[in-house]
């Protein structure tokens, strides 16, 4: 992949996460994307009133799911609720953060 195709996966990544949390009933809160800190992102998603981080580690290719102890800033997050090493596509596992959100949320 081309560096400078990584920004537009980035975008179709996130177009498929927004919606994917649509489905759920979640809202995107914050965002962001570190090109020079090897391509790391983070999204900040309320979900059933719980506040979420779910941020990719681009130099451990490494996803993660935090939840925030607060409803606002200053923001404590727990440790990591989920990791799950990224696979050689790089691509986004959308179908186990949203059960993760589920299963975190209905267990407060």
């Amino acid at each position: 992949m081309d560096a400078l195709d990584h920004p537009i996966r980035y975008f179709e990544d996130m177009l498929a996460l927004a919606s994917a949390f649509k489905q759920l009933h979640a809202q995107i809160q914050e965002q962001s994307y570190h090109y020079e800190a090897f391509g790391s992102w983070f999204i900040v998603v309320r979900y059933k009133g719980i506040r979420f981080r779910v941020v990719f580690d681009g130099r451990d290719q490494e996803f993660l799911i935090e939840r925030f102890t607060s409803k606002k800033s200053p923001d404590d997050r727990t440790e990591a609720l989920w990791r799950k090493q990224s696979d050689p596509s790089g691509r986004v596992p959308f179908s186990e953060i949203s059960d993760t959100l589920m299963k975190y949320a209905l267990n407060g």
